[in-house]
């Protein structure tokens, strides 16, 4: 319509059909890019949920491992005190078995 106002030469009418045109092209624009950034949103909020989630899955993996770590460790530090008890107390008992035996051959000397 405004290449037809032109070859009319009524090129003020067809200045303003130029100018609605331009508005209704730029109004179309900002819908579709605010369309465009509202599913961009929605997708990143829904990759950092995602994130999250994996996230929090892992932090929870690493704290039962951590538990389970230091629980072994506790277990393995008591068995080595009562396999050390055990060693010092045959120690203690051969030291008190020599102890009389010297003690025997030092009064039968």
């Amino acid at each position: 319509r405004q290449l037809m106002l032109a070859k009319q030469r009524k090129y003020a009418e067809a200045e303003k059909i130029k100018r609605i045109a331009d508005e209704m092209e730029r109004r179309e624009r900002q819908k579709l890019d605010d369309g465009r950034l509202q599913m961009f949103q929605q997708k990143e909020a829904k990759f950092r949920q995602q994130q999250q989630s994996e996230l929090a899955a892992l932090l929870k993996r690493i704290d039962a491992r951590r538990k389970e770590h230091i629980k072994q460790r506790a277990l393995d530090s008591k068995r080595l005190l009562q396999r050390n008890r055990n060693v010092q107390a045959v120690l203690e008992s051969k030291q008190a078995v020599e102890t009389n035996r010297r003690k025997q051959d030092i009064k039968n000397s």
